[in-house]
């Protein structure tokens, strides 16, 4: 019972689901069993009104019809089928008006879970931190958040909800058929039962495979675009667009393939049915001929079965449509099993930074390495000073940033913070205290202001403090001359703005989310010379503040402004001079 497709599914679905939402699961399951008894109530009220039609003195020889019939006072048999015919509609109607509202309450269910389950997902992706975003495929990672969610509630709960709906009604109505004439039951399990356990036998390890590589191949898809569309300029001047495309071409060649697989067995299930229906019809007959006498009771006994059969046939047609959709679906339960994993961590604790921050032998090795990038780096740096990094490629700088960024955590060593050490409850209080400004700055599809107040809703923007650091990042001059001044669209990426302007940007970003502490990763090492000096001399406004500065730069001149520079190499601080002194060094 355990490995059971459903059960297991079930049980695997709950699992996933919080507290709330079991709860309301259950609700759900007590809706779908009502919706199961409205739609078995909906078919019994067809088979008095068969039972008036087919058979002369129905109504006598029916206890209940005949109290009805002498109740209401009808004076003919016509008059009272007319009634039954209009109560028979009144019940269908508001039958069918309760089960869409039954529908409604199940797909917001469905829904709200979605949202649930998707926020979650790409809060516990998030956590994973930068090594995860860096060592995995940005369209893998899209998939899991995205994608994997939106199949768990439309494939697995939907569906599961769906069977446990249809099998309800399918037991009702082998119980009604039971209790009438247990022959027919008999007929239509012997008939059914038979051909639907062969095909899902022969087929349910293709349907998971379809499933499973339908998710695969999704990535494949959204790829080249995207590489496309980032990568134009490039796209163009090198004429590789039929690289990107025939990548493009063949993932939709690939999963249409396996959608054309799918849909043949979706297709396959009803005409299945099909012919066991037949099948169920023809040995009724035969058995109608053969021992049964009376051709009224043969006419009556075909409608029943009629009846049962335009009930029967689409619960057990979506019945199986869910199994094969459930089956398709078991690949993302591991995918989405890290959800269970994601904890919420009480990291509130405050640190301040007055006086100073304290490398402590800071060591750091990558996953699967077997070196260190950074080995027992300790060094102190007082507030308001501005720090500079150099060495060559591989020789740790961007690895000691990253550290002190915290987008990898140090393999041993501490940062101290006047003393108190970085930990993970005091993480979000440090990072309210820097600002970052890589070599290629991202900017979204904004407007200026929405980039410096990266992430800020629109409406709680502060004016005044974006003309403060715009003035800060030597930006006055650019928005000034910009049609709509800080709320100038800039398009995606910043394609409207220079080299020079995006850092800038970036630099008023960094300042405007109330940074103490600022690290410059190569900004300059892209621009051209004219544009580096108005990048060092922005860099040279900031220095004579009370911001703390760490820089990394491609070229020595950036670093004209820094206190001190620190040589590195091969993981280690080799050396520690001002600029004079290595400007002087590398010009001899």
């Amino acid at each position: 019972m355990k490995n059971n497709l459903i059960i297991s599914s079930l049980r695997k679905t709950l699992g996933l689901l919080p507290h709330q939402f079991k709860m309301r699961s259950l609700f759900m399951l007590i809706l779908t069993m009502f919706n199961s008894i409205l739609d078995l109530i909906g078919l019994a009220a067809l088979l008095p009104f068969f039972g008036v039609i087919l058979t002369p003195g129905f109504i006598q020889e029916n206890e209940w019809l005949r109290l009805f019939y002498e109740l209401l006072n009808f004076q003919s048999e016509t008059n009272f089928i007319i009634f039954l015919s209009l109560l028979i509609l009144g019940i269908i109607i508001t039958k069918n008006l309760i089960g869409l509202w039954i529908n409604y309450i199940q797909g917001k269910f469905t829904w709200t879970v979605y949202h649930h389950l998707a926020t979650k997902m790409l809060r516990g992706t998030y956590d994973k931190g930068y090594l995860y975003f860096t060592n995995n495929n940005s369209n893998k990672i899209f998939n899991n958040i995205v994608y994997s969610t939106e199949l768990f509630c439309t494939t697995l709960v939907q569906k599961l909800i769906i069977f446990i709906n249809e099998l309800l009604i399918l037991i009702f109505i082998c119980i009604s058929l039971m209790v009438y004439d247990y022959k027919i039951i008999l007929i239509l399990i012997s008939t059914v039962v038979p051909v639907y356990s062969f095909f899902y036998y022969i087929t349910k390890g293709e349907i998971q495979e379809i499933g499973r590589k339908q998710y695969e191949i999704a990535p494949h898809i959204k790829k080249p675009i995207f590489e496309i569309i980032f990568g134009i300029n490039d796209v163009i001047i090198n004429n590789s667009f039929r690289s990107f495309s025939d990548k493009f071409s063949k993932a939709v060649k690939d999963i249409s393939r396996y959608k054309i697989r799918g849909e043949m067995l979706t297709h396959t299930s009803p005409r299945l049915m099909e012919v066991a229906v037949i099948m169920a019809v023809l040995i009724l007959m035969l058995y109608g001929v053969l021992y049964i006498k009376d051709r009224n009771m043969i006419i009556t006994l075909i409608g029943i079965f009629g009846l049962a059969a335009y009930r029967a046939i689409p619960t057990i047609n979506r019945m199986m449509i869910a199994i094969m959709s459930i089956k398709s679906a078991q690949h993302i339960f591991p995918v989405l099993e890290t959800i269970r994993e994601i904890k919420v961590i009480d990291n509130k604790d405050e640190i301040s930074f007055n006086s100073r921050i304290e490398l402590d032998g800071l060591s750091f090795q990558y996953p699967n390495t077997q070196t260190y990038s950074l080995s027992n780096v300790s060094f102190t740096i007082k507030r308001g000073e501005s720090i500079g990094l150099i060495g060559k490629s591989g020789s740790g700088k961007t690895t000691l940033m990253n550290v002190l960024l915290q987008f990898v955590t140090q393999t041993s060593g501490d940062i101290k913070l006047d003393g108190k050490p970085l930990s993970l409850n005091n993480l979000p209080s440090w990072r309210k205290k820097i600002g970052y400004v890589s070599q290629d700055v991202f900017l979204i599809d904004g407007s200026v202001a929405e980039n410096i107040a990266f992430g800020m809703p629109h409406d709680e923007l502060d004016e005044a403090m974006l003309n403060k650091v715009i003035e800060q990042a030597s930006l006055k001059e650019v928005i000034d001359n910009l049609e709509n001044g800080i709320h100038h669209a800039i398009g995606e990426r910043g394609v409207k703005l220079s080299g020079g302007q995006r850092q800038r940007l970036g630099i008023a970003r960094a300042l405007y989310s109330g940074a103490e502490i600022l690290f410059f990763d190569e900004a300059t090492s892209a621009l051209d010379s004219v544009t580096e000096g108005e990048i060092t001399e922005s860099i040279r406004k900031l220095s004579s503040s009370d911001l703390t500065m760490f820089i990394i730069a491609h070229r020595i001149t950036t670093l004209k402004y820094c206190d001190r520079i620190i040589e590195m190499s091969e993981g280690v601080v080799v050396g520690e001079s001002d600029y004079n002194t290595i400007y002087q060094k590398m010009n001899k």
